[in-house]
């Protein structure tokens, strides 16, 4: 039971989502057609009750691709195929390889049903063994429109609606354990903070990571717990026997070939696991791994996207501040809200949703848009739903002209909002590295890169300290003010020019800011002219002055 319970909690507490409703035949007459009634049958029984007369023989076809690998997936092998016929004749597929139902059965029986049913649009169907026996199909004559398996001689239902919605198990979930730091992240709901306990304090923080400089890992925290990154140093397995020093030959035996691939530069393969998002980077081992994590805690009851973009469109177009301020009342885990300098949006990369307007006056939100990518779960009009009905998404797509309920969206059918991410971060730290080899300035001892940190928008600048032989970890200093003119009094010293503000050092080890020339009611008046022999010199703009500086024995930077 400990292992079915495990499993429940891997399908994101599916008990609660999804009704199944286990029960001998006595307690099920009401949802199961004719000739389906009879005494239950103990487990390895010949035959199941009631369905054991062979289904008619129909022209056989090709097992559809995707049902074939749904059945590979679990090991089960297609005797043949045939497709829906007239009068409602259902689609019947004779397999052989069932696993033996046992504690994990619920979890193969859902994952089959939302397989197949997707496959088939929803249609009837029915499975059969090679004895012909039904051990599975879908009920047509049942009011409540309840799915039907049979399993060690008791009929099971499942609610047709759940499974629509229900995300089926990974395979890697069941069996592959996680290492703490993934699974505290799990066990907290990937909530901010949840893996304090594991990780403890941070040494710094750099590029939006938190630094955990000894244990080689990274947290990408804020809102949400966005991302981990284990360093290739990371010496434990991350998940299964996978690691940073795993092959790929080792990491595609359990996890099969890599969706999502990106060759060099960037140099970056990766997964869509259940719980969490896996990406291995490097063009060798060992690799850095990324984890975005898919299933965030929170979330509230009401009316779905369709509903909310519904009611804020107006003649002139989306009120996107109302819509915005909705979709983070409904969903509270989204990774960054921005409301400045013209701006008013939300993002979802796990949610594969990403909403902004360009803001042209207080009221004025034409043109608002609301970006929908390939990795986006839920419905978008009434009939159709997402993954459930892509194909029929891409259809309309091509077509010259959008229904009036998609006209609000922009698709991008064929990106997931999740690998932009895990390539932006890449693209990010690679054009940060040959920044600071290009522009950063490095201390006397060779020890300290400093570079200035430029995000545009002065409340996000500050100054990027890189240790080249990585005996420290790299750290990002918020300094609220754009900087320039850098220079080092000693290797433990940087002096820099700071917008607002005049002059300014940092203690390497103190980790703090030293005024050493700074102006009134935000002037920068105060400008670095050289640094030598023990004297800055600087001017006002009108005149230069000196200013001696010393060290005493400790290292300390001493000032008049």
């Amino acid at each position: 039971m400990g292992n079915w319970k495990k499993i429940m909690f891997w399908g994101i507490a599916a008990a609660a989502v999804f009704s199944l409703a286990g029960c001998q035949e006595d307690a099920g007459k009401e949802a199961l057609p004719s000739g389906l009634s009879g005494s239950p049958v103990t487990a390895g029984a010949s035959s199941s009750p009631g369905i054991t007369s062979p289904s008619p023989a129909p022209s056989s076809a090709a097992v559809p691709e995707d049902i074939g690998k749904l059945l590979a997936d679990k090991v089960i092998t297609p005797i043949s195929y045939t497709p829906p016929g007239e009068d409602k004749q259902p689609a019947l597929l004779r397999v052989k390889g069932m696993p033996s139902p046992e504690l994990n059965v619920e979890g193969l029986y859902r994952d089959l049903f939302y397989g197949l049913g997707n496959a088939l649009k929803w249609t009837l169907f029915r499975v059969e063994d090679e004895q012909s026996t039904a051990f599975m199909e879908t009920d047509a004559a049942s009011p409540k429109a309840f799915r039907l398996a049979k399993m060690k001689g008791e009929a099971y239902f499942f609610d047709k609606e759940s499974i629509r919605k229900y995300q089926p198990l990974d395979p890697l979930a069941t069996a592959a354990k996680l290492n703490p730091v993934l699974q505290a992240g799990l066990d907290g709901g990937w909530a901010p903070g949840s893996l304090t306990t594991v990780l403890g304090k941070q040494d710094s923080s750099f590029n939006g990571y938190d630094i955990y400089f000894d244990k080689h890992v990274e947290v990408e925290g804020g809102n949400i717990l966005s991302s981990i990154l284990f360093r290739k140093e990371y010496a434990p397995p991350v998940i299964g026997n996978l690691g940073t020093a795993s092959t790929r030959a080792d990491i595609e035996s359990l996890l099969g070939k890599p969706p999502f691939e990106q060759p060099a530069p960037l140099s970056v393969f990766g997964y869509k696991l259940e719980p969490f998002y896996l990406f291995f980077t490097g063009e060798a081992p060992p690799y850095d791994i990324s984890v975005y994590p898919r299933r965030m805690s929170g979330g509230n009851n009401g009316p779905e996207l369709p509903e909310l973009t519904a009611a804020n469109t107006g003649e002139n177009g989306i009120d996107v501040q109302r819509l915005v301020d909705q979709m983070r009342e409904k969903w509270p885990d989204y990774e960054t809200f921005s409301n400045s300098r013209g701006s008013y949006g939300v993002t979802y990369p796990h949610r594969g949703i990403w909403t902004e307007d360009l803001l042209s006056g207080d009221t004025d939100y034409k043109g608002g848009v609301i970006q929908v990518y390939v990795n986006y779960e839920g419905q978008l009009t009434e009939d159709i739903r997402l993954p459930q009905d892509a194909d029929k998404l891409k259809k309309l797509a091509a077509a010259p002209d959008w229904s009036e309920p998609l006209a609000s969206y922009r698709f991008r059918l064929h990106e997931d909002m999740v690998f932009n991410r895990e390539q932006e971060r890449l693209q990010n730290e690679q054009f940060i590295r040959d920044a600071a080899a290009k522009e950063g300035v490095t201390s006397p001892n060779g020890r300290i890169i400093a570079k200035a940190k430029d995000n545009t928008t002065y409340e996000h600048a500050g100054l990027y300290l890189f240790y080249p032989g990585k005996e420290q970890p790299s750290r990002e200093v918020h300094i609220g003010n754009f900087i320039w003119n850098i220079s080092w009094l000693s290797d433990r010293y940087v002096i820099f020019e700071a917008s607002f503000r005049g002059i300014v050092a940092y203690d390497t080890v103190q980790n703090k800011l030293i005024n050493i020339k700074t102006s009134p009611d935000y002037a920068d008046d105060y400008r670095l002219v050289e640094i030598k022999d023990g004297i800055i010199r600087y001017t006002d703009g009108k005149t230069e002055a000196d200013l001696p500086y010393s060290f005493n024995k400790k290292g300390e930077l001493v000032l008049p």
